[in-house]
């Protein structure tokens, strides 16, 4: 990827460049903006300054970064469960991290020293899961898939405390047992 852009930053290295009057031109006319984040969105006034946009095509999985007083007649649409497997594979690999102890070699290994420790495995291990959303649920498959035991938590299992992903279902009254109960907590 380095190579595709050259000395130019990566997507994910760039902060938000537009200053405010010349994003107000770019949307004063537009019917459908595509944003990153929603990052620009809260300082414009959209039903006053883009009174003929129609849609936003968010670029990411929620819609949390969107105030709904920017929402009015305007359909915000994000980009759904696309997101969901790699980062359900960063989550993972996070806690392969820890449970290998890589931590601690890279330490010992930039002073070149050599230290004892004892990784664990993931399998037996047990895995909350604060929100069972496509990102929530798709870390709870490859969790399982590892032989991982998942105690997944959602407000819906006030009322319904099933999930197929889950061994077992907690409702956020809850909290402090999944907390106690878990080897690895992901939110």
């Amino acid at each position: 990827a380095r190579a595709a852009f050259g000395r130019l930053p990566y997507p994910s290295e760039l902060t938000n460049a537009t200053p405010a009057e010349e994003l107000r031109e770019a949307v004063r006319d537009a019917e459908v903006v595509f944003c990153g984040w929603a990052g620009p969105l809260p300082i414009l006034d959209l039903p006053t300054e883009a009174a003929a946009l129609r849609w936003v095509q968010l670029a990411h999985v929620g819609f949390d970064r969107v105030a709904p007083a920017l929402i009015g007649d305007v359909r915000f649409t994000n980009i759904g469960e696309m997101s969901s497997p790699p980062i359900a594979e960063w989550v993972m690999a996070c806690m392969l991290m820890f449970a290998k102890g890589w931590p601690g070699a890279f330490h010992a290994q930039r002073e070149h020293a050599w230290r004892r420790y004892m990784p664990r495995e993931l399998a037996g291990a047990t895995v909350g899961i604060i929100g069972l959303g496509s990102i929530g649920s798709e870390v709870a498959r490859k969790a399982r898939a590892l032989g991982c035991r998942v105690i997944g938590m959602r407000r819906s299992f006030e009322t319904n405390p099933s999930h197929p992903l889950v061994d077992e279902a907690l409702p956020p009254s809850a909290l402090p047992r999944l907390l106690e109960a878990s080897d690895y907590v992901v939110l």
